[in-house]
């Protein structure tokens, strides 16, 4: 049983709240990291090194809002995902580096997987991350051009940039619990959503693996609706989808590396079908949805492990603790 059953309620509410932020921690460490680079001034100035690369992203647009916004923000997530599903890719189907495995989080699960499964799986993560993606961004285009969403030379600045992070953040647990526990109704679990169940220890791969249906309306819209609510500048609504497709990429890939984000509500999720919908865990714990998860071993495993022994571990089953 998890030590968490000990807590009182007040307890299990701050550790759940701090459980689910450290999740973004070295996310946000990496924006700090590009604060200190040369200034983000926020303005046009040649000085800053961000407002300069933006500048060269904006002009290979041809100064396109159209183009940027629809063609570019596909690209950047597709590179993105190509980025964090590089390694994962070499470990899942080659089992190498050898020594990464033992922190594979369902221990019992075959590495390397079977290749005939992983081709599948990515033939239908590719078709999401460009036809459905596209489509997606097409459909909202006038909704961003209401909004007012820009793209220009002129960046926004530091503080401007958190906040509207934050308000993405936000809006992302709130729409993907919402839009997620409402596709594992039977009906449409068994119509739509099951695809993505298919895999019950999910590989990095498989974060995007699902019927497209569920890819625009549970992975896309609720990532969208921060940039959109927050009236956020291009640049900063890349940022945040780059750090949703790493964040997403390391909750499905079943392993729980030492100083990485934990992977190991979503982990849950997969193998236990009816457990973790959201994303930062709160509104699993308002709505009860992650009651079995607290009372697991898996929730004290669920934190940033600062050292190189594996969390089941750090964090034994009480029958092997009795075992050994």
């Amino acid at each position: 049983m998890s030590t968490s059953g000990m807590e009182k309620p007040q307890q299990r509410v701050g550790r759940q709240v701090l459980k689910g932020s450290i999740a973004f921690a070295p996310f946000l460490a990496l924006v700090l990291a590009l604060r200190s680079l040369q200034g983000w001034d926020g303005g046009s100035s040649s000085t800053s090194f961000l407002s300069s690369l933006w500048a060269v992203i904006y002009r290979a647009f041809g100064e396109s809002h159209f183009l940027i916004f629809n063609i570019g923000s596909v690209l950047s997530g597709l590179i993105a995902l190509i980025i964090a599903n590089s390694f994962f890719a070499v470990l899942d189907l080659t089992g190498w580096p050898k020594f990464l495995v033992k922190y594979k989080i369902q221990e019992e699960k075959a590495v390397p997987v079977n290749w005939e499964t992983y081709k599948k799986t990515l033939r239908r993560t590719a078709i999401n991350a460009t036809l459905t993606s596209i489509v997606f961004q097409l459909s909202i285009y006038p909704l961003i051009l209401w909004r007012g969403n820009q793209c220009g030379y002129e960046l926004p600045s530091f503080t401007t940039t958190l906040w509207h992070l934050f308000l993405c953040i936000i809006s992302v647990e709130i729409g993907f619990y919402y839009t997620h526990r409402l596709f594992h109704h039977p009906r449409l679990y068994k119509l739509v959503h099951k695809t993505h169940h298919e895999w019950t220890a999910p590989v990095g791969i498989a974060s995007i693996y699902c019927h497209p249906a569920e890819h625009y309306l549970v992975n896309l819209a609720p990532v969208a609706a921060g940039p959109l609510v927050a009236g956020a500048h291009l640049s900063v609504a890349w940022v945040w989808f780059s750090l949703v497709i790493i964040s997403t990429t390391i909750n499905h890939s079943g392993y729980h590396f030492p100083f990485f984000p934990s992977s190991e509500s979503h982990d849950y999720h997969h193998a236990k079908f009816n457990q973790c919908f959201g994303v930062l865990g709160l509104l699993d714990y308002l709505h009860g949805t992650d009651d079995q998860f607290r009372r697991s071993r898996s929730f004290d495993r669920h934190t940033i492990l600062l050292g190189l022994t594996p969390a089941n571990e750090v964090y034994p089953d009480p029958c092997k603790r009795k075992a050994s």
